[in-house]
């Protein structure tokens, strides 16, 4: 997905968020915003919000010499997830189809998203998220996919959310299904890395691997061997968030994005509103 000037204030947004987390000084605060804003000034629209929204994140580790200044409030959520999640297994455990409940609770997870400061309650959106539609629907496709496949791919996103995907990946492996599930290879905003695949269990569930990347999504051309060969390799990916789906809208594979569409470009790309949920299949180009 290529960006959109829309694109623009949302990274602002992100480069004052980021600042205020990172660090308590004024000066270096508005010294990452410049730094930002005459970055942007620059830019091409060329490439992906998620690509270009990446030196943001490096102007920060630089000023203020901390690369992960989100590690606390990442594990936070990942602690607020783990909570609720007996709560959550009980809702797969009365489902009637128990893998769709196990796809909404993960979609329900990707309300995480600190890098554009949006709002959210985790415990009311748990129980709205069960009784919404899916605004596009391809889970018909999904079940079907998945119940010929062998292994399945999850491309996570967002600590917290990594604790709803455990809930997915429980039922895919009581389907029988190897899962391999993806985290990047080291901080970047709340994104997963294997730190928060430990802390939620993931690990001792899924083959765990990292995108190879540090940037936000999985650019293909920033990722690692193993990840390529596991991505044209399995029978099934499932791609989760933004990043993700703006990095891999074009990859020659088939695919299928499971996100909450949280700004109007990644909406109007969807033909949804924002808020909706999306279950996509996209097949490869």
């Amino acid at each position: 997905m290529k960006a959109v000037l829309d694109c623009i204030p949302c990274m602002v947004t992100q480069a004052v968020n980021t600042a205020k987390i990172a660090t308590d000084d004024p000066r270096k605060r508005k010294e990452i915003v410049d730094e930002a804003l005459g970055y942007l000034k620059g830019i091409s629209l060329d490439g992906s919000p998620a690509e270009l929204s990446t030196p943001i994140y490096r102007i920060v580790e630089r000023i203020v010499g901390n690369e992960d200044p989100y590690r606390d409030l990442k594990r936070r959520y990942n602690e607020i997830a783990l909570s609720l999640y007996p709560d959550a297994k009980e809702m797969v455990e009365r489902s009637r189809d128990r893998l769709l409940a196990a796809v909404k609770i993960s979609v329900a997870g990707n309300i995480v998203d600190l890098g554009i400061g949006m709002r959210f309650d985790l415990v009311h959106v748990l129980s709205e998220v069960m009784d919404t539609p899916f605004s596009v629907d391809d889970y018909d496709i999904l079940r079907e996919r998945i119940e010929a496949a062998r292994d399945v791919m999850i491309i996570g996103d967002n600590s917290g959310e990594i604790a709803f995907d455990r809930i997915l990946v429980e039922e895919l492996k009581g389907m029988g299904k190897e899962v391999i599930y993806v985290v990047k290879a080291g901080p970047i905003i709340n994104d997963a890395t294997l730190e928060d695949a430990e802390m939620v269990g993931m690990s001792s569930l899924a083959r765990v691997i990292t995108t190879g990347s540090r940037m936000i999504g999985a650019p293909l051309s920033d990722v690692s061997g193993e990840f390529i060969e596991a991505f044209y390799g399995v029978d099934v990916v499932i791609s989760k968030g933004h990043g993700n789906y703006e990095t891999l809208d074009e990859s020659k594979r088939d695919i299928f994005f499971l996100l909450r569409a949280k700004c109007d470009p990644v909406a109007r790309s969807f033909g949804v509103k924002e808020k909706d949920m999306v279950l996509k299949f996209k097949g490869g180009i």
